[in-house]
């Protein structure tokens, strides 16, 4: 199995065990930039259907500004994957190795009082959860919800029997998520020769990196026509006369410009685009995913740009990989292991469903 897909197979797995039967795409439909946000910023639960990470679809520049939804190259639709420079990915990597010098006095400011309320202290730890712009808004939120706490305990809404349950099982995930992550966190770091191996397994996305502008037919397609498709494609002159073909079908399609990098391609089809020429012709299918109809990619490129990245570029970003990766596998095999030695006893009903 080439290396990439490989790379998408095993990250993928780990990444997205829990989710929804159906709702996931083929692994390799996924682009390296997707992966290494569900390894490096999911936690090692985020796959063991504790909690989903939280994940935002950003642009290609480094600010990571919001981009509009869009169906990468030849991949599946992700509206919550991020598409990131590998600029960006080499930034975040960056910080995280910057971060761990940095956590002792972070440990400290931790602890500072910022408020009061009605004599309660609210100390800097509990702004990390407020999810605001800035700081300022953050003590504000905060603020905000230590007078609805306040509030609810004077009403007795804790011994409301739903709330109990919702407090006990927020409770019980938290527990869960610190010793997956606590387990993880102490077997998670690469090797030296792993880091080189994986930059020389993947040159297309790092020694031989490229930029890649294409235009694109996106079509809905069944299998039988996909078939047929193909071989229209490859009689074509160009994208155009693709078009023109569809239109006498009345098929539906739409036109779509990119420029990606090759970080932000699928990693099943970034092997095939990296030997094309410019103004050839490819046809990548996608199948059907939760919602999103099974569809092709009719792709061709108009240029490439050479955009290589040294090893020295790339090591922070595939340590940081590779770390997240290894979390992930941990935290499943931990989880394994705790069933094995387990004693669970399914009530007869139950048991029939999880099989």
């Amino acid at each position: 199995m080439k290396p990439l897909v490989r790379l998408a197979l095993l990250s993928i797995a780990l990444a997205c065990a829990a989710s929804r039967a159906g709702d996931e795409a083929p692994a390799a439909l996924y682009s390296f930039a997707d992966l290494y946000r569900l390894t490096v910023s999911a936690p090692p639960s985020a796959g063991l259907g504790f909690a989903e990470p939280q994940i935002r679809l950003a642009a290609r520049e480094p600010e990571f500004a919001a981009a509009p939804r869009r169906r990468r190259l030849g991949g599946a639709s992700a509206p919550r994957l991020p598409l990131l420079s590998m600029r960006a990915l080499i930034a975040i990597a960056l910080g995280l190795a910057a971060a761990g010098c940095e956590r002792a006095a972070a440990d400290r400011a931790q602890t500072q009082l910022v408020a009061r309320v009605n004599g309660v202290e609210i100390a800097a730890r509990e702004l990390r959860a407020a999810g605001a712009a800035s700081m300022a808004q953050a003590v504000e939120k905060v603020i905000d919800r230590e007078l609805l706490v306040q509030k609810a305990l004077q009403s007795g809404l804790e011994r409301d029997p739903q709330v109990a349950l919702d407090i006990d099982n927020a409770r019980r995930e938290v527990l869960a998520q610190a010793y997956v992550e606590r387990a993880a966190r102490t077997r998670a770091a690469p090797t030296r020769e792993e880091v080189r191996a994986f930059y020389a397994e993947n040159p297309a996305l790092f020694a031989e990196r490229r930029i890649y502008r294409t235009r694109e037919l996106v079509v809905s397609a069944n299998p039988e026509m996909i078939d047929v498709l193909r071989a229209r494609v490859s009689r074509a002159a160009d994208l155009d006369e693709v078009a023109a073909w569809l239109n006498s079908r009345n098929a539906r399609y739409s036109v779509l410009s990119q420029t990606q990098a090759a970080e932000e391609i699928a990693l099943a089809f970034l092997p095939q685009l990296a030997r094309m020429s410019p103004g050839e012709l490819a046809v990548f299918a996608t199948p059907a995913v939760g919602n999103f109809p099974a569809t092709a990619n009719v792709v061709q490129l108009i240029y490439s740009e050479s955009a290589p990245l040294a090893y020295e570029q790339a090591s922070p970003l595939i340590e940081s990989f590779l770390a997240g990766r290894k979390r992930l596998a941990v935290a499943q095999d931990e989880v394994k292991r705790l069933r094995e030695v387990a004693r669970i006893e399914y009530v007869a009903q139950f048991k029939q469903s999880t099989r």
